[in-house]
C-alpha cells in the first residue's frame, strides 16, 4: 500500500508544480489505478488528461480498455464505448486493440 500511496503523491507533485503532462504519463497513472483495482480513478485520470488537451494515442485507449474488464457491472459496454471512441478519434484498432476488448467482454461473463 505504501508503494501505491508513493505513486499518487509523485503524480500529484508533478500535477501541483505545473509539470506538463504528457500522454506517457497520464496513461501509467491510469495503469497504476486498475493494478490498484481502482477502476473509477482510472477513468477519471483518463478524463484529466483529455480536459488537459493531452491527445489520447492507441497506448492509452487500450489500457483504458483494460481497466473496463475490472468494472464488476457493465464491463463488456464500457470497453465497447472506448474502442468506439478510439475509433471515432481516427486511431485504427489493432490485434491487441481487439484482443484487449475481447478480454474485457469475456472477464464480464465470467464474473456472473
Amino acid at each position: 500500500a505504501e508503494r501505491f500511496d508513493e505513486g499518487i503523491q509523485t503524480f500529484n507533485t508533478m500535477i501541483n508544480s505545473g509539470v506538463r503532462m504528457d500522454v506517457v504519463s497520464f496513461t501509467k497513472h491510469i495503469k497504476f489505478h486498475k493494478e490498484r483495482g481502482d477502476w473509477r480513478a482510472a477513468l477519471r485520470t483518463f478524463s484529466h488528461m483529455l480536459q488537459s488537451s493531452v491527445r489520447a494515442n492507441d497506448v492509452s485507449y487500450k489500457t483504458l480498455i483494460s481497466v473496463c474488464s475490472i468494472i464488476p457491472q457493465g464491463a463488456a459496454n464500457a470497453a465497447t464505448a472506448v474502442f468506439l471512441e478510439m475509433q471515432m478519434s481516427g486511431i485504427r484498432p489493432d490485434v491487441t486493440a481487439y484482443n484487449t476488448l475481447i478480454s474485457a467482454c469475456a472477464q464480464e461473463h465470467w464474473t456472473r
